[in-house]
């Protein structure tokens, strides 16, 4: 008769421990499954400042091609700007990084994005690339 309580308890027993573990199980896959989509979102946000700097490249390409296809990047200047992008956006990084409010990170990182985009349109850009842009810019304003 002890045996027959005994397998009776494991009974009644076996279905609340079901669904404890399950619970338990339900909980740490669905922790797991949070933190993974916080991390690809947070990484997904901070794109690399090698891909922004390629990306800027070939948004500066695109518009001078939309202008005139005559005043397409040379692969040296892609190159010339692919680096000052990549500069830029490191030494932004690290002002974002120093930075402690939204105003600060603004204030800090204007100086840095003028003198880049000064430096590409100066050293980098030809004379004819430069007069485009700047016209188009214009246009862009009004």
């Amino acid at each position: 008769m002890e045996s027959h309580l005994y397998i009776t308890k494991i009974k009644i027993l076996s279905p609340n421990l079901l669904k404890l573990n399950f619970m338990r199980t339900f909980k740490l896959c669905l922790s797991i499954f949070l933190f993974l989509i916080s991390f690809t979102a947070i990484n997904a946000q901070k794109a690399s400042a090698e891909d922004k700097a390629k990306e800027n490249t070939e948004k500066l390409n695109q518009k001078l091609k939309a202008i005139n296809e005559s005043l397409v990047l040379t692969a040296d200047q892609s190159k010339a700007v692919y680096e000052a992008y990549l500069n830029g956006e490191k030494a932004m990084a690290e002002a974002r990084k120093s930075a402690t409010t939204d105003e600060e990170k603004k204030e800090k990182q204007q100086p840095i994005r003028k003198e880049m985009n000064a430096n590409i349109r100066k050293n980098i850009l030809s004379k004819e690339q430069r007069t485009a842009l700047n016209e188009s810019s214009s246009k862009d304003k009004k």
